[in-house]
């Protein structure tokens, strides 16, 4: 195998200088994006705060069933089936669950058509500010 090697030290003294290099940018990028996760969570938590007397945020594994009543189940559609799939209209049948509101990026026709189809109250966009996504809400619920 020696044989193989030879007159290639360069090449390879190269390449793992290049490994420690992109495990070294790794680790920023895995740090700036912890920072950044951080960040959002404040302001996720201080948006909360802002409307903590109009709503009541629960958070719910996609895979747990309800338990408790609420107004309003958020589907969010982020590394779920999108809202042309069963689970929409499950949640619209569960009777733990008021109304069925779609939360996503992806406002195709046909999807907004199915979860309509399905039974959802709303399909709202993940881009709405905190205010008008709380008046949104309000109106699903009759407010």
């Amino acid at each position: 195998m020696k044989h193989k090697l030879e007159g290639r030290e360069d090449e390879l003294n190269y390449k793992n200088i290049n490994y420690e290099k992109d495990a070294a940018l790794m680790k920023q990028q895995i740090k700036f994006a912890e920072a950044k996760a951080a960040e959002m969570q404040t302001q996720y938590e201080r948006t909360v705060q802002r409307y903590e007397d109009r709503i009541k945020i629960l958070e719910l594994d996609a895979n747990t069933p309800l338990t408790d009543r609420v107004d309003i189940v958020m589907y969010d559609s982020f590394a779920q089936p999108q809202a042309d799939h069963v689970e929409v209209a499950a949640l619209v049948a569960n009777p733990l669950a008021g109304r069925v509101v779609v939360y996503t990026w992806n406002f195709h026709p046909d999807l907004i058509r199915a979860a309509y189809k399905s039974g959802a109250h709303g399909y709202l966009s993940k881009t709405l500010p905190a205010r008008e996504l709380v008046e949104a809400l309000d109106k699903v619920i009759g407010k």
